[in-house]
């Protein structure tokens, strides 16, 4: 049975022995002076013998002796062997296993197997056929269909999201449908778009038009140019009535002027107006 070791870890005792007698191959040899330069080291894919790193081998008992290996002697995973031959005893080996530090930890330490976290999965090549209880980390991508839930990040989803996504998404490349929109905070009109109120009673006008300049002063205009003319020196009269042409274009100056329109409107001063079919308004007191 192999010794298993750690990979570059310093301070790991390792038990070399029995050491017996050259000369009977049966009496213990309990003095013998064994430094690193005895001590060697095959590791795996090596063609070459190396010397222990540093320091030599004591005696235990019996003719055992134990020696320490540094993170040096153990960089290499896979398979060791070291061997040791020492003036009037015979030659010893012992054969080890370098394992990767996690593992190690699993199989020797304190890191239960149900609860080691492991380290990053490059790639997988294929389809997972069995259920993943969880994955700590981020997932790099994802091509093809996951069909549980996941919890984290996901990098990028190359294919469909066929169930909910929770959580916010940076950025959706394809439109998205959306069949009811239930929350419309953030969402506004235009500047050049109005609020049409085909029915009803519009409660009160938050933006009043400014008749001064803009759209208000084309109002004003519209209105002028269907009920005065002009006899010069800027002096205008009342001539007739104005045509039904004249009051629709009233009307429309109106409408295309306020930010909201209807049947009766409230004005500022607690007024309110009703206008017929014909362009007719009646303006009652509040």
């Amino acid at each position: 049975m192999p010794i298993y070791l750690k990979q570059s870890t310093a301070s790991q005792e390792l038990p070399l022995g029995y050491f017996v007698s050259s000369t009977d191959g049966d009496t213990a040899m309990t003095g013998l002076t064994i430094a690193n330069t005895d001590i060697k080291l095959w590791v795996n894919g090596a063609t070459t013998l190396a010397n222990k790193n540093s320091g030599g081998a004591t005696h235990i008992a019996n003719g055992v002796y134990y020696c320490v290996l540094d993170a040096t002697d153990t960089a290499t995973i896979g398979p060791l062997v070291i061997y040791c031959k020492v003036a009037t005893a015979l030659a010893i080996r012992v054969e080890c296993v370098v394992l990767a530090a996690n593992v190690y930890d699993v199989l020797f330490g304190t890191t239960a197997i149900s609860t080691y976290a492991g380290g990053a999965v490059a790639s997988v090549s294929g389809n997972v056929g069995g259920s993943v209880a969880s994955v700590t980390g981020a997932v790099g991508s994802v091509t093809g269909n996951v069909g549980g839930n996941v919890a984290g990040s996901v990098g990028s989803v190359t294919g469909n999201v066929g169930g909910n996504v929770a959580g916010s998404v940076a950025s959706v490349t394809a439109g998205v449908t959306v069949s009811t929109n239930n929350d419309k905070t953030g969402y506004a009109l235009a500047a050049n778009q109005h609020v049409i109120v085909d029915s009803g009673t519009v409660g009160t006008v938050t933006n009043p038009v400014d008749i001064s300049t803009g759209s208000g002063a084309a109002l004003v205009a519209a209105v002028a140019a269907a009920v005065t003319s002009d006899h010069g020196s800027g002096s205008y009269v009342r001539n007739t009535e104005p045509d039904n042409a004249s009051v629709v274009q009233c009307r429309r100056a109106v409408y295309d002027s306020l930010t909201a329109s209807g049947d009766t409107l409230i004005l500022s001063d607690g007024t309110t107006q009703t206008i017929d079919a014909d362009g007719n308004r009646t303006t009652a007191g509040p």
